[in-house]
């Protein structure tokens, strides 16, 4: 089926917008794994439990930064396809990877859409995508296309934003704020966000700051909504995870890490 001029204008936009701001800026590998699990503590226990998997696809893949912390912690013969619409994120995966000399497992990287993936029906056993379909025009097509692309009893690990969370119903103040300013200022939102790109905040939080008034689609997801997307899923949790604070978020979380501020819903269902 043909997308509407609206979804491609959007794809458009939002390819464009990640091009110009790659997932937690820091173009150094080592400065960003930091930033990026400092900020999200719940994920390298994720990324442990998902490295067991024999083949790994991930969607929207960024700068490489998950799939190189997976791929030390796969075993020899082992898969990892990263997945992404950004050129700009993909050569910085490719150059952070590259960098490496100690992965048993090297990330494979590809130009693709979550909506129509670039594999056979029921040929992937591992699907992983961490904060990316919320940013989508239609991310329930998306969930069709990877329920097509599992295997009967394949595993998925989606995380997207959680709408009751603090982070999120600031993000959404922002935002509305930021178009009140573009409105008055006459700034256009590529040109409200280069400046934001060169303020001291933005190099403290990464891609937070500028994607709150800067990615074209930002959706957040209530319990409901949530049970409503995954419905042609066997969902095994569902879990608030990730205050989404550098340096503070491990101090909100739970043995289980759960936390009550979770600006995430990690969900882990199968086909």
């Amino acid at each position: 089926m043909t997308p509407p001029d609206e979804a491609v204008e959007v794809t458009r936009n939002t390819v464009r917008f990640w091009d110009r701001n790659p997932c937690d800026a820091h173009p150094d590998l080592a400065a960003r794994s930091r930033y990026r699990y400092a900020k999200e503590p719940w994920l390298t226990e994720l990324l442990r439990e998902v490295s067991h998997h024999q083949t790994v696809v991930e969607i929207g893949c960024g700068q490489g930064t998950d799939a190189v912390t997976c791929c030390r912690q796969m075993n020899d013969g082992a898969a990892y396809v990263g997945l992404d619409p950004s050129y700009a994120s993909l050569l910085s995966a490719q150059h952070s990877a590259a960098g490496c000399r100690d992965l048993p497992v090297t990330p494979r990287f590809l130009l693709g859409q979550a909506e129509t993936l670039p594999f056979g029906t029921g040929s992937v056993p591992c699907v992983v995508s961490i904060g990316v379909l919320h940013h989508l025009y239609d991310e329930r097509r998306a969930l069709d296309e990877i329920r097509r692309v599992l295997r009967p009893g394949g595993v998925l690990y989606i995380a997207l934003y959680r709408k009751a969370s603090p982070k999120l119903i600031l993000a959404k103040l922002v935002r509305a704020m930021g178009d009140v300013i573009r409105i008055c200022c006459r700034l256009t939102r590529d040109r409200f966000c280069n400046i934001l790109r060169r303020t001291w905040i933005s190099r403290l939080l990464g891609t937070m700051l500028v994607e709150c008034f800067g990615v074209p689609v930002m959706k957040a997801y209530s319990m409901r909504g949530i049970r409503g997307l995954f419905r042609e899923y066997a969902v095994e949790s569902i879990m608030p995870v990730g205050a989404g604070i550098p340096f503070v978020s491990c101090y909100l979380e739970r043995a289980d890490k759960s936390s009550i501020f979770g600006s995430y819903w990690l969900v882990r269902a199968r086909k």
